[in-house]
């Protein structure tokens, strides 16, 4: 028994865990139980409830929970790996949706005829398939964090519906001449560094904006993508960092072109480690949707006409 202090990315967190005496063992078929939380009250209350069933010969797996306390604490608990439009899609999920069909049940007496409702009612849904498919994905990230908390139990998961999304439009690339071509349209030398570190360099406009100067290892030319930015009225600077698309940090080798643009404004700006990278003319770092992705796709517009005129 005990209680672990955890730190990582997310914040600072406290996983409790309670080993199960024998008898206990092989009539729950699980050696240990434990449970994360945010506070080192809530976990120590938690472990003293355990320790009290123990000894009257029982446990309670599951807390009396509903499937809305569930996800509040769910999107608590990692706030800082989704973006706001994530939160924002899947606070409606839970609202319109989840707790529509299962109501204020509690989580430790959801069954399969649950979830098979649950699937019966998405498949009646008039939405379209992608739209199913994302509010089944929601339920079963969030049905996946409960199995890890110890709110529910693993088979759980595999009764919840899969529905495909509809095929995905393949995607119109520029070959190298062509954004040559796209890139000798650019007048703005400004302009024109921001668009060819984009397509020489892979980053998502998103990681491009929240790209600082922190993030670059000048030495190796290596850049370690590990921000994007979002930015709303709500924060207050106006705008917020958070990790890339699925969390996935990683440090990327870039190529001459998108290195020498680096350099070049690094040594206009003499700025500071924490400095963004590519600044509007407030030096104020961009929105992902805005004046960046306006001009590129009218540069690639302008491109496709011209390519067509010459078919």
């Amino acid at each position: 028994m005990g209680i672990e202090k955890k730190e990582n990315k997310t914040g600072i967190s406290y996983d409790a865990y309670v080993y199960l005496p024998i008898n206990l063992q092989v009539i729950y078929n699980k050696k240990r139980i434990h449970k994360t939380f945010l506070s080192i009250k809530e976990a120590q209350k938690w472990e003293k409830d355990r320790k009290k069933e123990i000894s009257q010969g029982f446990i309670r797996l599951n807390d009396e929970i509903t499937i809305e306390e569930l996800a509040k604490k769910y999107i608590e608990s990692n706030k800082l790996s989704l973006s706001p439009n994530t939160i924002k899609s899947f606070t409606g999920f839970i609202k319109n949706y989840y707790v529509y069909v299962f109501k204020d049940k509690s989580l430790n007496k959801l069954t399969c005829l649950d979830l098979k409702k649950f699937n019966s009612y998405l498949e009646q849904l008039k939405k379209s398939e992608k739209t199913k498919h994302n509010i089944a994905t929601g339920l079963r990230s969030l049905l996946k964090w409960a199995v890890e908390n110890n709110y529910v139990e693993e088979e759980l998961i595999s009764y919840i519906g899969k529905f495909s999304q509809k095929p995905v439009r393949e995607k119109d690339f520029l070959n190298k001449q062509e954004l040559e071509i796209m890139l000798s349209y650019i007048e703005d030398s400004f302009l024109y560094d921001i668009i060819a570190f984009l397509s020489f360099s892979g980053f998502r406009i998103s990681e491009l904006c929240g790209l600082r100067f922190c993030d670059v290892d000048f030495e190796n030319h290596i850049v370690t993508i590990k921000n994007q930015i979002f930015h709303s009225k709500e924060f207050e600077n106006g705008y917020i960092l958070k990790n890339p698309k699925c969390n996935n940090i990683s440090s990327v080798p870039i190529i001459d072109i998108a290195y020498d643009i680096l350099i070049k404004i690094k040594k206009v700006r003499k700025p500071k480690p924490s400095d963004f990278v590519f600044v509007n003319y407030d030096n104020k770092p961009f929105r992902k949707d805005g004046y960046i992705k306006c001009q590129f796709d009218k540069i690639v517009l302008r491109l496709k006409n011209m390519i067509l005129t010459h078919l």
